[in-house]
């Protein structure tokens, strides 16, 4: 094993397939490596890669099942000033021929500031997907969700009690905020 690959970050189980993520796997560009369950033991069937990675862009932080497609989460795509991204991989194919794919296509993307680590995590349910952005807004982060035709969020820290507060003024008195 290549260490700081942070292999078994994310996972994915599903009759019979599972998918792991690597997003720290060679410089953190990241990788996913598939298996399959045959009569008795787990096989490996290959890795998947985005169209083309690069070092920090931890592809394989995240995982989904939607829409008949295997979603990959890349918080650090787009390098330094990059916003993140979510790639589709098609597994019909992929599972069977036990080669390493390439993703059909990334997910669009909401309008997002840079370092916003769109894909830092997934979830679906029936049609609907929610994408994690840790890093928007300064770090206070936010969901974002997608309804099967468009993104219909965001969902931000609102539920902790308070406002986001990047940027905005806050008052002090006393030595407190």
């Amino acid at each position: 094993p290549m260490q700081g690959a942070s292999y078994g970050s994310a996972l994915w189980l599903q009759e019979g397939r599972v998918a792991v993520g690597a997003p720290g796997f060679a410089t953190r560009a990241g990788t996913v490596a598939l298996y399959e369950w045959t009569e008795d033991r787990w096989q490996a069937r290959g890795r998947l890669s985005a169209f083309a990675t690069d070092r920090g862009d931890q592809f394989g932080a995240s995982l989904a099942y939607h829409d008949d497609r295997l979603l990959v989460g890349a918080p650090g795509s787009g390098g330094r000033n990059g916003t993140g991204a979510v790639f589709a991989f098609s597994l019909s194919d992929n599972m069977s021929t036990g080669m390493a794919a390439r993703a059909t296509r990334a997910l669009p993307a909401p309008a997002l500031q840079t370092r916003s680590q769109f894909g830092g995590a997934l979830a679906s349910a029936g049609t609907a997907l929610i994408v994690g952005a840790p890093g928007l807004d300064n770090r206070a982060g936010a969901g974002f969700i997608h309804d099967g035709t468009d993104w219909t969020g965001p969902l931000v820290n609102e539920t902790f009690g308070y406002d986001s507060m990047a940027g905005d003024m806050i008052e002090c008195s006393e030595g407190q905020a």
